[in-house]
């Protein structure tokens, strides 16, 4: 476990700043593009203008509706409610899946987030994707587990409104953890109608929902209850249970209006992490078996926000705050008997913290010699105060010894201006500049020489060319540059708490350049369909380190490009069919080739092959069903290639009955009951017994064959 993080004390003048600059992060302003909720928006007009004439943008609800004069790259889209409801679900990770190209796996137990991949990034839990809802970020930095921890698991997905995604870093909203792109998720202003619902099925699935959105003054207030248990089909019962609460009151219009919410989530659970296939081959466990039973966890999420927003048909203002509880305990063991032959080597992640910050955007419309034009500008704050982050050494949960344990605070600013421009009614260009500030302050009582203080600052320019529509299509050009932050702990790190050799800090703040061309096209009737071509440089990549679970900088730069082809079609009011293809090529750049004494090109767990599709239909007034098929390729699992995990096809279905006043449906999970690897790693563990380390492939199998009845009460 010798790459543990360790950090240091700080002088008081360090902490006194960090402290003030906390108070400051806490009580300013957030900022988010204004965004108008599906019930709000009109039907776009197949031709939109090519040029913003006000800040009241046109915003699409859906993916039946067509983005042309409105999006700014093929790479971008919105989920609307009834496209997120008709979908399966296993886990509600699962509901990042409606972006094209993205695949959400799991590796452990439910209660932790899920892996999830895009554009051949292995984005661990979240890493290089940014997510928010409701203006909350969700990527947790400096996480005892990963750098951009995303744990979807207090979402309830009834509530979601839209889902807005944005791939690649060409905007000027999103600032770290962009590399791969982003998303938001937009609470509904109001549910169609109330629910109760209850929820049987297959490994002792059970779960329980109360959720509706009465008129109350002048807006709505939308609240939901959830409760869930869940087995699994593991050989070690999974037990996972959470409650999720959810209150928002939301007044007001597309122009003029403000919401604010409380959300509370607490789940706990078993896992059953990956295992080495000898021990499969060798008949210690089965498919299904756990070499580590006590392995599991706890989590608490607790978040309150407000968002605003105001103006008329020429500008536009938003304001958004939020103030986050979080905490986790995780036990984990990948390596076995590798480095504690008697006591073996899991251990315990904690993080606690408290996340506070916000943002402001102003915009304005105008013309400047004949065209029209519109400027953004925003500015936005936030702050983690982390009073505890840390690596314990455990057996069966117990506390053997401290690796590492730490206190950070870690501040960061953003400031952008945007301008939209109208060169011709078939030429518009977007360009942006965005500049990055962060705060980084570490302390460790036990290794001062890995405390201290850092400050970093990055500028982020983009730029966008957008030309058409002709003959109902749009032409993209995008191009900027993005970042990611490290770990607070390896941006001040010098010395190996393990083993006391001197190590090299990790870079603050690490460089990503991006490109895209890409089109957009309704030339064919009842078909929307997006075409993208992509590169992506970054300076260096985050890793999993599986000896202590956390994400670490390889100290490599690497490459990605690729194609991506998205669809929608609708021919019939009754029937919806979706299909997405994408392929990307990752390599490392400055790679020592294998007979150099190095290692060889590849990235491990990049995906290079994903496609997806649906079919969603509405037989009768009644009777509706889904069909849904998600497949990912065989990736290398180490750099040389040598080493490749297998193929993925998953195939669920949903069948259902809706009546004046309620609701059943049949979801089937897995119907192909294929034994296929949900995840895979390559690396050295040692099992008991063992006389000495082995390199294999840990797998983590999907979840076979399940059956899931839901019954819903409307009022």
């Amino acid at each position: 476990m010798g790459n543990a993080y360790a950090p240091t004390p700080c002088p008081s003048t360090a902490r006194s700043a960090a402290r003030r600059l906390g108070t400051l992060t806490a009580i300013a302003c957030i900022t988010a593009m204004p965004h108008v909720h599906a019930e709000d928006a009109p039907p776009p007009p197949s031709t939109a203008p090519s040029a913003p004439v006000s800040t009241e943008t046109i915003h699409v609800s859906g993916k039946a509706d067509s983005q042309i004069g409105i999006a700014d790259s093929a790479a971008q889209g919105t989920i609307g409610m009834q496209d997120l409801d008709t979908r399966p679900l296993l886990r509600v990770g699962e509901i990042m899946e409606t972006i094209p190209g993205m695949i959400a796996t799991e590796h452990s137990g439910g209660g932790k987030a899920n892996q999830y991949y895009l554009r051949g990034y292995d984005l661990d839990h979240g890493t290089d994707f940014a997510t928010d809802i409701d203006g909350v970020p969700v990527n947790l930095r400096t996480h005892a587990h990963g750098q951009g921890y995303s744990d979807l698991n207090f979402l309830i997905p009834e509530t979601v409104g839209t889902l807005d995604y944005r791939k690649g870093p060409y905007y000027a909203q999103d600032g770290d953890f962009d590399a791969a792109g982003a998303a938001d998720l937009h609470y509904a202003d109001a549910l169609p109608h109330g629910i109760a619902s209850l929820t049987g099925g297959t490994y002792e699935y059970e779960r329980g929902l109360v959720a509706d959105s009465p008129a109350l003054g002048d807006g709505h207030l939308l609240y939901a209850l959830e409760a869930e248990h869940y087995n699994g089909p593991w050989d070690a019962p999974e037990e996972f249970r959470h409650l999720n609460g959810l209150l928002r009151y939301s007044e007001g219009d597309r122009l003029n209006g403000y919401n604010v919410g409380l959300s509370a989530y607490a789940g706990e659970w078993n896992a059953t992490n990956q295992t080495p296939e000898r021990a499969i081959n060798e008949g210690l466990v089965d498919l299904y078996g756990n070499l580590s039973p006590s392995d599991g966890g706890y989590s608490q999420r607790y978040s309150s926000w407000a968002n605003w927003h105001g103006g008329d048909a020429t500008s536009q203002t938003t304001l958004n705050i939020y103030a986050v509880y979080y905490r986790l305990n995780l036990w984990s063991d990948f390596t076995f008997f590798e480095f504690d032959p008697v006591h073996g080597d899991q251990f315990e992640q904690v993080d606690r913290r408290y996340l506070t910050g916000g943002a402001a955007t102003h915009s304005w419309t105008g013309r400047v010699a004949g065209h029209d034009t519109e400027t953004t500008v925003g500015v936005q704050v936030r702050s983690d105060i982390i009073p505890e982050v840390a690596i314990f050494h455990t057996e069966d949960r117990d506390v053997l010894n401290t690796v590492t344990e730490d206190r950070v605070n870690e501040e960061s600013a953003g400031a952008y201006v945007q301008n939209t421009f109208a060169w011709e009614h078939w030429l518009r260009s977007v360009v942006a500049i965005r500049e990055d500030a962060y705060f980084f302050d570490v302390t460790d009582e036990d290794l001062p020489i890995n405390s201290g203080t850092k400050t970093a600052a990055i500028a982020s320019p983009k730029a966008t060319l957008i030309a058409g529509p002709w003959y109902k299509t749009e032409y993209y050009l995008n191009a900027g540059l993005g970042f990611h932050s490290n770990d607070a702990r390896g941006v001040m790190q010098r010395e190996d708490p393990t083993t006391g050799q001197a190590v090299t800090p990790a870079t603050p703040l690490v460089r990503i350049r991006s490109a895209e061309i890409g089109m957009r096209t309704d030339a064919v009737d009842d078909v929307h369909s997006t075409l993208g071509v992509f590169w992506v440089q970054a300076d260096n990549e985050l890793v999993l380190d599986a000896d202590i679970g956390t994400t670490v900088p390889s100290g490599s730069a690497t490459r990605r490009y690729g194609v991506e082809w998205s669809n929608y079609y609708k021919p019939k009011d009754w029937l919806n069919i979706d299909w997405d293809l994408s392929y990307t090529n990752a390599r490392y750049t400055d790679y020592v080739p294998a007979e150099g004494g190095g290692f060889g090109r590849y990235i491990p767990d990049s995906i290079p092959w994903v496609a997806t599709a649906g079919v969603t239909t509405r037989l009768t007034t009644h009777i509706f069903t889904t069909l849904r098929m998600r497949y990912f390729s065989n990736r290398p699992l180490n750099e040389d290639d040598t080493v490749q995990s297998g193929a993925s096809m998953m195939v669920n279905a949903r069948i259902g009955y809706q009546g004046r006043s309620w609701e059943v449906h049949v979801d089937l999970l897995n119907i192909l009951n294929r034994k296929d690897a949900d995840q895979s790693y390559y690396y050295q563990s040692q099992l008991k017994g063992e006389a000495a380390p082995v390199d294999d492939v840990m797998i983590h199998p999907a979840e076979p064959f399940g059956v899931r009845c839901e019954v819903e009460c409307f009022f």
